[in-house]
């Protein structure tokens, strides 16, 4: 299994081989990164799609499921992107992909879309997306606090 210690390493074995902006390198560390994700064990913080769905409502306040037409906002596809991203890495393939879209009345494809662009944009330090993982990332430890305090 590929760890995240494993992952830095490798890219880092590679470096020396090649030039970071190159497209090899580039696609190496995608297909590693995405071995990452893929096999990580599914964490069930939430109990369902309704829940984690809730807790992005709460935090960006941006409500996916009252508009029929894809939104196309930066920062709100952003945060659609990483809301599906995020599904994917808490309920693992608990939901399909098909299951995904249908929850936010989009196309199986958008879902395949918005995962690997999440993907992709990560791998590239892309700032809205940053931007959002870091609120969602400091959103749930404080969650994971408070719980904890009561």
């Amino acid at each position: 299994m590929l760890t995240e210690s494993i992952y830095n390493n490798l890219l880092l074995a590679f470096k020396g081989n090649f030039n970071e902006k190159s497209k090899s390198y580039y696609r190496i560390q995608q297909i590693l990164y995405e071995e990452l994700m893929t096999h990580k064990e599914p964490t069930y913080e939430y109990k369902d799609l309704d829940e984690l769905y809730y807790h992005f409502y709460e935090l960006f306040g941006i409500n996916f499921q009252k508009t029929k037409s894809g939104n196309r906002e930066q920062n709100k596809v952003a945060v659609r992107h990483f809301f599906f991203y995020q599904a994917r890495i808490v309920f693992g393939n608990r939901y399909t992909l098909v299951n995904l879209g249908k929850f936010l009345k989009l196309d199986h494809t958008s879902v395949i879309h918005a995962l690997n662009s999440v993907k992709t944009k990560l791998i590239l330090n892309d700032h809205l997306i940053t931007d959002v993982a870091n609120k969602w990332n400091e959103y749930n430890t404080n969650r994971k606090i408070k719980k904890q305090l009561n």
